[in-house]
């Protein structure tokens, strides 16, 4: 985010950074990168209500492919997997009644997920396992949850009020955000077990996403400034 309020995304490769807008927009996110090195994200342009979300897929090439679940509003792009499979949401302008969770074949071909209030945020590169978040409507409460070759198990952290899974790696950890006594916190779910992820001093960890190697990344709060983190990979914690 720049001295403006304006929202930009951004690529982060060997060192240097290259910003992301799509074009003619007013706010753009990137949330996800193949390892072609094909960019996903949303946009939404000047004078569109702040719930307006548009889906995007930057070429490794730079160049920008709207990505959309006709007739709906609104499509959050949120995650591409090697064979150009796009995980992420639609919805209207009734957000929370008309979320669904969306996977986008590289042929176009859309399924939507039946869970309410749900999105997709992320798949092992074969696509056998998403995970993502939805709302457990007899809970009354947001959960994290695992497909794995079409069974749904919901994904809770103990003691947490909301869960949300973002990303699985291929030997299916998972990461992603709770919060507990009102307080963000990044988690790893490995081995059955949750470890909780904070940034020391941080007054809020959120982890976004883990690769093969279980390298994870996320976002950390120090008061009301937010700042990116790597958190690298060691074979004892």
């Amino acid at each position: 985010m720049d001295a403006t309020h304006q929202s930009h995304g951004y690529l982060f490769r060997d060192g240097q950074f290259t910003t992301i807008d799509f074009p003619g927009s007013a706010f753009t996110e990137a949330w996800g990168v193949g390892p072609d090195g094909d960019v996903v994200g949303d946009y939404r342009f000047a004078g569109e209500p702040t719930v307006n979300f548009h889906g995007y897929m930057r070429t490794k090439d730079g160049v920008f492919v709207p990505v959309n679940d006709p007739p709906h509003i609104n499509t959050v792009a949120q995650r591409i997997l090697p064979d150009g499979t796009i995980i992420g949401c639609r919805h209207d302008t009734d957000q929370m009644s008309t979320m669904r969770g969306i996977v986008i074949s590289a042929e176009g071909v859309i399924t939507e997920l039946d869970q309410f209030g749900s999105m997709g945020t992320g798949g092992t590169p074969d696509g056998r396992r998403i995970v993502g978040f939805y709302t457990n409507m007899a809970e009354n409460r947001v959960e994290g949850f695992l497909i794995d070759n079409g069974e749904f198990t919901p994904l809770f952290v103990p003691g947490s009020t909301i869960t949300r899974a973002f990303d699985i790696n291929p030997a299916g950890e998972i990461v992603g955000v709770n919060v507990t006594a009102g307080v963000f916190h990044g988690f790893a779910l490995m081995d059955g077990s949750y470890v909780s992820i904070d940034v020391p001093g941080a007054t809020g960890t959120r982890a976004w996403g883990i690769n093969a190697r279980g390298d994870i990344v996320g976002v950390y709060a120090t008061g009301a400034t937010n700042h990116g983190f790597l958190r690298k990979a060691t074979r004892d914690n």
